[in-house]
């Protein structure tokens, strides 16, 4: 009967381990994709700043 339990334990133990696993992949992910989110909007505003700059430099002239 114990051997049974600490076999259920063990299982258990493997599954919430394997779901933490899960957990944290999908978190990194998620991680991932914002930091690519916000690297593509920065980059998007840049773009805009520097095109607004270059465009005034050619008024100026």
């Amino acid at each position: 009967m114990k051997q049974l339990l600490k076999q259920r334990n063990a299982l258990c133990l493997i599954h919430l381990n394997s779901l933490t696993m899960c957990m944290s992949k999908v978190m990194v992910l998620r991680y991932m994709i914002f930091l690519n989110l916000c690297f593509i909007f920065i980059k998007s505003i840049f773009l805009n700043f520097r095109l607004s700059l270059m465009k005034r430099v050619d008024n100026a002239y």
